[in-house]
């Protein structure tokens, strides 16, 4: 994966929560946990929270499955320590789950090792999503689950409104004020505008063998949930 873009991931690890909750004016929490719920909890007790930044995703499965383990991975260090000092302060979640550092165009896991891969916010940050993809492919399970969390290039009227406004100018600013590197949060608003379309990325799923594929806009097209499913 890109060095700069895990430089730039670890320079804003300490302040990366907060200015999630406040781009998002408090609903990342929300996506997260609709997202979740989605996951049959019958189904799938082992998941891999791809991308994972400082773990919110797959502490929100933990939190709504009691019986549920989590590996998380993400190739920021300085990300995965503040997923670990969260575990820690519950011993429940830090006893089913694990922390690791990884490539996510190179997984240390075994062919079918988890039922289900989860990845918020991730997954345009890698070039070569259709390798990641493949690789998530090759450590689900048949029959596992894939759940995408992401800002897609908008494709609602509202939501292009926002990016080309809001997006351009207010997010890179209220993230220099908040991190004091504007910089990245200037990519940030690239990185959605340059990245494919829900239905482009839904296809995509498709076509690497994912079936079942469902999406949906959420918040009037400003971020997108897809679900699909291995045969």
């Amino acid at each position: 994966m890109d060095g700069d873009i895990e430089q730039m991931f670890s320079r804003i690890s300490r302040r990366y929560d907060r200015l999630n909750h406040l781009l998002s004016l408090g609903r990342d929490r929300r996506w997260r946990a609709r997202a979740i719920e989605e996951i049959e909890t019958r189904r799938v007790k082992r998941v891999l929270d791809l991308c994972c930044g400082t773990g919110d995703f797959g502490v929100e499965f933990l939190k709504q499955h009691e019986r549920g383990r989590v590996t998380f991975v993400d190739f920021s260090v300085p990300m995965l320590e503040r997923a670990r000092r969260k575990l820690a302060k519950k011993p429940a979640w830090s006893e089913r789950s694990g922390v690791v550092a990884a490539d996510a165009l190179a997984l240390p896991f075994a062919d079918r090792t988890f039922d289900a891969a989860i990845c918020a916010f991730g997954i345009r940050n890698i070039s070569r999503e259709a390798e990641t993809l493949l690789e998530l492919k090759r450590v689900l399970k048949s029959g596992g689950v894939c759940i995408i969390l992401e800002f897609f290039r908008p494709a609602t009227w509202p939501a292009r409104l926002f990016y080309r406004t809001v997006g351009t100018t207010l997010v890179p600013l209220a993230g220099w004020i908040v991190s004091g590197n504007l910089g990245a949060y200037r990519y940030l608003t690239r990185s959605i505008l340059n990245h494919m379309r829900l239905d482009e990325f839904v296809f995509l799923m498709e076509t690497i063998g994912f079936r079942r594929v469902e999406s949906r806009h959420i918040s009037g097209g400003i971020a997108g949930l897809v679900h699909g499913r291995l045969p």
